[in-house]
């Protein structure tokens, strides 16, 4: 019997940071969506090119037992109790109990809990629980042998600050360590890829405006590096290219040319990308008076609200108070990049 004669969709389990591993009766919202928008050049010619990628929210169904891990995570969200996202994993075993694969999702929280539905008149169904979990990201990793051989890609049994420590490349080269919820080891190792280029960027950035730590428009490299995660951290090919994504067809502006130095599709590297984003996020934390001289800095947040602009809802799978992208996203990528 071949391999994939075994693959069965009732053979999966479920791994929840911080929670007890799990065997559920269903599993639905395994999907992702990406939005695409056209941009017509001068000449008539079309392209296509990607927008936001949407999760539905994950909904999972056990049968009730005494085990009340699920319920009481939900239930801290609805106190005032710091929320407390977690990573986890759709596991799919053979017949043999083997994993064959894993959907990797990151950042969740729950957002809905549906108990049981009771009936004395029922005697033949057995009572369910159901949890929502709403997330940011799915990945599918097909490289079980990388868990059997000890080289793991994503400790779930960790928690995420742990994780983050854990992560990195060797500690003879450049690097900033794993962002929250971005892994960087297995198929994911391209995140670290950009490293060196980086701490390059924000030492010359800092270096040329005399910034030290604390100061107004000071960036630290993992500032910058959880900013590109938001960015391009689900895309190896953006990421690889404009991981910042100043240079996005859709969202030209002609003043990037004198400020960022960047020309109209150019084409791009993880350097010019840093360089010319740090520029551009300066310029837009800053107010100008009528020569164009910086007068006020109007601080982080606003320097990455300006810089993304979406005024558009936040992602669907999103759990945030904000109502427009650009307040989400600035939000985002301070707490990522915060030590």
């Amino acid at each position: 019997m071949s391999d994939d004669s075994k693959l069965s969709s009732y053979l999966f389990y479920v791994e929840i940071d911080g929670i007890e591993t799990a065997r559920f009766q269903k599993c639905e919202g395994l999907e992702a969506e990406t939005e695409s928008f056209e941009y017509e050049e001068g000449g008539g010619e079309v392209h296509h090119f990607q927008g936001r990628t949407r999760y539905p929210n994950l909904i999972l169904e056990k049968g009730i037992n005494d085990n009340n891990e699920l319920f009481n995570w939900f239930q801290s969200i609805t106190k005032d109790e710091k929320i407390e996202r977690k990573n986890g994993s759709i596991v799919l075993k053979n017949t043999d109990g083997e994993e064959l694969k894993r959907w990797n999702f990151f950042r969740a929280l729950p957002c809905r809990w549906i108990g049981p539905k009771l009936d004395a008149k029922d005697r033949s169904s057995f009572a369910v629980e159901r949890i929502e979990i709403a997330h940011e990201g799915i990945e599918v990793d097909n490289d079980s042998l990388s868990i059997q051989n000890n080289t793991p890609w994503f400790h779930i049994g960790q928690n995420m600050s742990e994780e983050t420590n854990f992560i990195g490349a060797d500690e003879d080269s450049a690097s900033i360590g794993a962002i929250e919820g971005y892994p960087e080891t297995g198929n994911n190792s391209w995140r670290a890829d950009n490293d060196q280029a980086f701490i390059d960027a924000c030492n010359n950035y800092n270096e040329k405006y005399g910034l030290s730590e604390g100061d107004d428009g000071y960036v630290s490299p993992k500032m910058l590096k959880a900013w590109a995660m938001v960015e391009s951290g689900g895309s190896p090919d953006a990421f690889a290219t404009d991981p910042l994504q100043v240079n996005n067809p859709g969202d030209w502006d002609d003043r990037k040319t004198d400020i960022a130095g960047l020309t109209q599709n150019q084409e791009m590297t993880p350097e010019t990308s840093a360089e010319a984003a740090l520029e551009w996020r300066r310029y837009k934390g800053y107010i100008h008076d009528e020569t164009g001289a910086e007068t006020e800095w109007r601080g982080d947040f606003q320097a990455f609200r300006r810089y993304n602009g979406n005024t558009n809802p936040p992602p669907s799978s999103a759990t945030t108070e904000r109502t427009e992208h650009r307040d989400y996203y600035a939000d985002l990528v301070l707490e990522l990049g915060s030590d």
